[in-house]
């Protein structure tokens, strides 16, 4: 046999036993290699979790869909009138004395100017080693489902009725109202009654303009962020009655003139102007239309004050009128 052919078969001959062992050698270099070399070299890396942002839809009307304000932060103001006493303003709204010199602190307790308006701190707000006044007793009103109205302009006119059930008059009522398209949006405005005070018994509209352009609501509500009880027995609000009212609605139903005369209840007394809230309603009771009338003229028990308005309907068709009256000294 050829002796080269003889080397070529012994060399394939130990390449079968050699090939193993140099695949394992190469294996222990390599292990060895990334634990030695990178190992040391290679960055830790700390992940955190980031929020991602949601897109978020631009509401069609000013309004907002975030909670609406608890009663206690908001904001309230009193105009100082004939009668009131720095310690009396400060047990209406339930505050310290202290607490209520720190938010006012131009105004002198001992000489108080009809017409200075006074800022009111939260409720319970005390000052160092202090305590302070009682809060009110909580009041509780019933409010209706709001009832809405497109306008003229394409905006909205909504109406709550709020009822005071309670044994005693409440003041200072305010809330909001919110609607709801059908694609989420929810749009929320502020709203007041339109006077100070709500008689035991007597009841009231909020009442809110949504501005267009507005989504067709799918959905209405309402709440009170403020109601006070009225610790007043005829002081700041002196008992006034409305006598010999007319009403005559116009064909179609969209306005009512109301006629009437104010007298005050208490003998003797005397007052500097008159407030009158109109509200009109429809045959089944809904609000829908409101409007005051202020008569800033004094005037004594002795008189009798004349007033004449007319009250319009934002929908539907009035069916009565009901005049609520608040005078002030």
């Amino acid at each position: 046999m050829d002796s080269a052919i003889i080397l070529k078969m012994t060399l394939r001959k130990w390449s079968i036993f050699l090939m193993p062992a140099i695949l394992l050698m190469l294996s222990a270099c390599s292990s060895n290699l990334g634990s030695n070399s990178l190992g040391d070299s290679t960055p830790t890396f700390q992940f955190y979790r980031t929020d991602t942002p949601t897109p978020s839809r631009t509401p069609t009307v000013p309004g907002t869909s975030t909670p609406l304000p608890s009663p206690s932060p908001t904001p309230r103001t009193h105009p100082i009138a004939k009668g009131d006493t720095f310690s009396g303003i400060a047990f209406q709204f339930g505050v310290s004395i202290p607490a209520l010199q720190a938010a006012n602190p131009g105004l002198d307790p001992n000489m108080l100017i009809v017409g200075t308006v006074v800022f009111i701190p939260p409720p319970g707000t005390p000052e160092s080693g202090t305590p302070s006044i009682p809060s009110p007793t909580p009041v509780s009103l019933q409010v209706d489902i709001p009832v809405c109205y497109r306008s003229g302009d394409s905006g909205l006119w909504c109406f709550a009725d709020v009822k005071n059930p309670q044994a005693f008059a409440v003041e200072s009522v305010s809330g909001a109202i919110r609607i709801a398209g059908a694609e989420g949006q929810v749009h929320s405005q502020n709203a007041t009654l339109l006077l100070d005070v709500l008689p035991a018994g007597a009841s009231l509209p909020l009442a809110a303009y949504f501005p267009a352009p507005i989504p067709d609501p799918v959905s209405m509500d309402a709440e009170i962020n403020v109601v006070l009880p009225l610790n007043d027995v005829g002081q700041r609000y002196p008992l006034v009655n409305i006598e010999n009212m007319v009403v005559e609605i116009n064909p179609g139903g969209k306005i009512a003139h109301v006629s009437g005369e104010a007298v005050l209840e208490a003998p003797g007394t005397a007052v500097t102007s008159l407030w009158l809230a109109l509200a009109a309603y429809d045959e089944q009771g809904n609000p829908i239309g409101v409007r005051r009338v202020e008569i800033n003229q004094p005037f004594a028990n002795a008189d009798r004050q004349p007033f004449e308005a007319m009250v319009y309907a934002a929908g539907g068709q009035i069916n009565q009128v009901q005049v609520l009256a608040q005078a002030r000294k």
